[in-house]
């Protein structure tokens, strides 16, 4: 389970949001727009760090903080879906990485509620 994770949050630093000019690695776009202050974006940017942090955190509910973690770090790239028009979207360096992201870190949490459920 450990390797998805690790799978899953590689998959996520490297999901490329189109900038002006060039495509950002999301890592960075969440660093950068963290420190930016004063934007709306500031918020999903922490939000999104804060999920990275903890999905590698050990803690008593680990399905909740799964959860909790997953729904933190989607939050930035639903907030770009929003601001930005669709088309600008449509590319395979963010839809593959996207798919990867969603994808394990869906079987990360349904394997840990089959986890949950043997005890």
């Amino acid at each position: 389970m450990k390797t998805l994770k690790i799978i899953s949050v590689l998959s996520y630093c490297c999901i490329l949001i189109m900038g002006m000019m060039i495509a950002v690695p999301m890592i960075l776009f969440l660093i950068g727009t963290a420190i930016d202050f004063g934007s709306t974006d500031q918020i999903f940017a922490i939000l999104g760090i804060v999920g990275i942090v903890l999905t590698f955190i050990s803690w008593k509910e680990g399905v909740l903080k799964s959860i909790i973690a997953f729904l933190f770090m989607i939050s930035p790239i639903i907030s770009r879906l929003f601001q930005a028009p669709v088309e600008s979207f449509h590319y395979w360096v963010f839809t593959a990485p996207l798919a990867i992201f969603i994808i394990t870190y869906l079987i990360v949490i349904i394997l840990q509620i089959k986890e949950k459920l043997k005890t």
